[in-house]
């Protein structure tokens, strides 16, 4: 179960997304709300507030930021009474700001929008989003508002109790299993694991001649491996209680994911990511990415090698 709700939010509609399900999930688990809202300013802050022009227009942004997060809370609170909702305003850097914070609380979870399919430039190149899910110390829900011309109706806030699970035999995809558990419930949870045998790197080596008989073989072994694997897990995790369906395929990972996800009809995506850091650029994954991009429901993120 989870205690504390981490909503980031900037003052802009954009960032809301992510109020309905950070709701339906504090009414579900009985978890406190917390809008946090991070004035961006550089690290050296004594140093930026010395300037009386610079230390007016933080109060005044100050001020600003405070009565929105307010003017949320009550709107929040007047359609769900029996919730605790809090507001903070923080100075500093988004994505440390958040994940200190959430470091702060007890057993965190994040709630955040996340950039539609216009903003995928800036999301390879280090948004917000992606640095969080690179620095949070607790699993974060990605949601992502469909644009009109997508063709999806509306965004799907299920049951959150009714999950796909992508997996990839690792080790390290698995911590994402363990902390929905955490999250949503050891027990009595409806869970389908999926794990897609990625065949885009093979149909797309057009540069020399395919056999695709071996090509074949080699799907077919994957396939059965990737079997072998659900089952066994499947099995572990019913013995635990929980209702289990599997299945294997082999295609694109993040377009197979996100169909079958429409398919079971679940309220959650659950995956590990492979964040990493370079020159000025974080990255949550390039199948999380994709899959975010795509997905027209909340994603359970897990990266379980936070950045310190």
């Amino acid at each position: 179960m989870t205690r504390s709700i981490i909503v980031p939010l900037d003052t802009k509609l954009e960032s809301e997304v992510a109020l309905d399900v950070a709701t339906k999930l504090a009414r579900e688990q009985d978890a406190a709300i917390y809008l946090f809202s991070v004035i961006e300013a550089p690290f050296e802050l004594a140093v930026w507030l010395r300037a009386k022009e610079t230390i007016d227009a933080w109060a005044e942004r100050n001020i600003e930021v405070d009565a929105y997060l307010t003017s949320v809370a009550e709107r929040i609170v007047e359609a769900n009474p029996e919730l605790r909702v809090e507001t903070l305003v923080s100075t500093g850097h988004p994505a440390p700001e958040i994940a200190g914070f959430a470091a702060q609380q007890p057993e965190p979870l994040i709630v955040m929008a996340a950039p539609g399919r216009s903003g995928l430039e800036r999301f390879l190149a280090g948004s917000v989003p992606a640095a969080v899910l690179h620095q949070a110390p607790c699993p974060v829900i990605l949601v992502r508002q469909p644009r009109e011309d997508e063709g999806v109706a509306e965004f799907v806030i299920g049951d959150f109790d009714r999950m796909l699970v992508a997996l990839d035999g690792s080790e390290f995809a698995e911590q994402a299993l363990a902390a929905a558990q955490v999250v949503f419930g050891g027990s009595g949870l409806t869970l389908h694991l999926v794990r897609i045998v990625e065949t885009s790197k093979w149909f797309g080596a057009t540069y020399y001649e395919m056999d695709y008989s071996a090509l074949s073989l080699y799907l077919e072994s994957e396939l059965e491996a990737a079997r072998i694997y659900l089952q066994q897990h499947a099995e572990k995790l019913e013995a635990a209680g929980h209702t289990v369906t599997w299945e294997a395929r082999a295609g694109l990972v993040a377009d197979e994911i996100t169909e079958i996800a429409r398919d079971q009809n679940a309220g959650l995506i659950v995956m590990a990511t492979h964040g990493r850091t370079g020159p000025g650029r974080v990255l949550i994954g390039s199948v999380a990415e994709r899959v975010v991009r795509q997905a027209d429901r909340p994603v359970f993120l897990v990266n379980p090698n936070p950045a310190s």
